[in-house]
């Protein structure tokens, strides 16, 4: 077990990482399954220029493309699973796909109603198109998942979300996402507190899944800095899941 943890540790770029798995947490899933579960979130390249139109589902693609941010990241992804498997510790790869924010907590709060089966008609095609392209990118085992079409809501209603947790994706929404997302003039306080706190909740859900699956998470969401990297984390142990998380994707300049 000390070996697997040794590889683990080479590609977690976390700085004193408390999430980091324990070698019980890797000699249990080992002995339980005979391999060891990667999950990994895939955000979809929405494109949030088509909800001011007539045909607003088209913000979600029905495709992704192959130059975008998932692809880019596969070959660190790859390259963690040879070095399990040259220990002779087989993997898993659940890719999770977060396909359901606009219509649980964005949309609501913005006025912006989406028609649910044409949703979930496009998901569908995206789902097949990227299970396509992943399937032939691993040779080992690979589950795409789709939160929306599996129809993954929120957390329940007073879920608890610490003062700090709130304040930070407040400020990342204001400062971020509406301007480079959705192209667009941020809405008042009030309506952007609704929408983080209806991200929490449908975070802390997910949380719920990755314990589930007895996975480890590959950590994907964050920025520049080693907090917005905690924050996510932190959303998605906001319903009590406990589970270890590894951070392969935080660029070396921010950890100096």
């Amino acid at each position: 077990m000390d070996s697997v943890l040794e590889v683990l540790r080479e590609y977690d770029r976390m700085p004193e990482n408390v999430y980091f798995p324990s070698k019980e947490f890797v000699e249990r899933v080992l002995n339980q399954y005979g391999y060891l579960t990667l999950f990994v979130f895939v955000c979809p390249a929405t494109r949030g220029k088509y909800l001011t139109t007539n045909k607003k589902e088209l913000f979600m693609p029905s495709q992704e493309p192959d130059n975008g941010l998932l692809f880019a990241r596969i070959p660190k992804l790859k390259s963690l699973i040879t070095s399990l498997w040259q220990l002779g510790i087989p993997s898993k790869i659940l890719f999770v796909v977060a396909d359901n924010s606009y219509e649980l907590y964005r949309g609501p709060f913005e006025g912006i109603k989406l028609d649910l089966a044409l949703m979930d008609e496009r998901k569908k095609l995206y789902l097949a198109n990227l299970t396509g392209k992943l399937v032939k990118e691993f040779r080992q085992l690979v589950e795409v998942f789709s939160l929306g079409l599996n129809k993954v809501g929120l957390s329940p209603d007073g879920t608890n979300i610490p003062d700090d947790v709130l304040a930070q994706e407040m400020a990342f929404q204001k400062n971020v996402v509406f301007s480079q997302y959705y192209d667009k003039k941020p809405p008042e306080d009030k309506v952007i507190e609704n929408i983080v706190k209806g991200k929490c909740r449908a975070y802390a859900e997910q949380g719920l899944l990755i314990e589930a699956a007895d996975a480890l998470l590959i950590a994907t969401e964050g920025s520049d800095t080693i907090a917005s990297w905690l924050l996510r984390t932190k959303m998605l142990r906001l319903a009590g899941a406990n589970f270890p998380s590894i951070y392969p994707y935080i660029r070396k300049e921010v950890t100096r």
